[in-house]
């Protein structure tokens, strides 16, 4: 029953977040730049943070530097001091990062002072793509070179130049990373979808509201499939193509035109959570659909 809640409040979530249409936010720097998808564009959760040497003396939380931004001035503790070489690297959850025309990703430096920054992505977060180096109020970077179209990424690693050592705040000072070039990512539970070691898909009422969200942002969109580590790795490649190609089955009955369906297994490559325990496996196994906006 509690499952069934969560998957039940998961579904609400969905409705609120991909409600919204896009959003203009301040740059920290007198300026304004615009988002397609609005709030949900931002970096969500912080993967791991090396802190620079010199460290800055106080406000560089590395959680500051996550959601939309909020810095104001006044050197409010709303962002992240990097420190003199400091590295940060965080995760998109309820979107990805994904190329579009024009510029893709935006880093929110502030403060007085240029402080560059090295920019990578990755999608898994251990194979790492350069994509440029911010500064001279040049924050925004167009991965389009460096990326094949079809291309998604929830991964940015932002790494301080070292060139300021001195100061109160020495390295790059941060309030957000943002996904201007955003697509849509829904993380589906697969114990809520399919029976143990199954790829039938369960009786579930409420993956209405989903399909219908899908159908509604009207785009291309990939759906991949994950496993735990449980069970060789062959079978479970196999098992996620096979939950993933039930999933798509789902969309095509449900109005969606194949053709705009692309299908992935990881099996358990990909792993979200500890596999070393129940609640981690859990959480691994799962399908995420990832929808990417058409231009209109």
């Amino acid at each position: 029953m509690k499952k069934l809640y969560v998957f039940l409040l998961f579904l609400f979530v969905i409705q609120q977040s991909y409600s919204q249409t896009g959003k203009t936010y301040p740059d920290g720097k007198g300026g304004e730049v615009f988002f397609p998808l609005g709030d949900i564009s931002f970096a969500d959760e912080l993967v791991s943070f090396s802190v620079g040497d010199p460290a800055p003396i106080e406000g560089y939380g590395p959680k500051n530097a996550l959601q939309v931004p909020d810095y104001t001035g006044n050197y409010e503790k709303k962002y992240t001091t990097l420190g003199f070489g400091g590295e940060l690297i965080v995760k998109f959850i309820d979107n990805t990062l994904a190329d579009i025309e024009g510029p893709d990703l935006y880093i929110f430096e502030i403060g007085p002072l240029v402080e560059p920054v090295d920019v990578y992505i990755s999608k898994e977060g251990k194979d790492w793509i350069s994509v440029g180096r911010t500064g001279g109020g040049f924050s925004e970077l167009d991965i389009s070179e460096f990326v094949e179209p079809s291309d998604i990424f929830r991964y940015v690693k932002i790494v301080d130049i070292k060139k300021k050592k001195s100061g109160k705040w020495p390295g790059a000072d941060i309030d957000a990373i943002g996904a201007i070039g955003s697509a849509f990512n829904f993380k589906l539970n697969s114990s809520f979808l399919f029976d143990t070691g199954k790829a039938k898909l369960k009786d579930i009422n409420e993956l209405g509201s989903l399909v219908d969200k899908i159908k509604e942002i009207n785009g291309s969109i990939i759906v991949e499939g994950h496993t735990d580590n449980v069970g060789s790795a062959e079978s479970n490649k196999v098992l996620s193509e096979n939950r993933a190609q039930a999933i798509k089955k789902l969309l095509v009955d449900s109005g969606i035109k194949a053709s705009s369906i692309t299908t992935k297994a990881y099996g358990e490559s990909s792993p979200v959570a500890d596999n070393t325990t129940e609640e981690g496996r859990e959480q691994n196994r799962r399908v995420e659909i990832v929808v990417l906006p058409s231009k209109q």
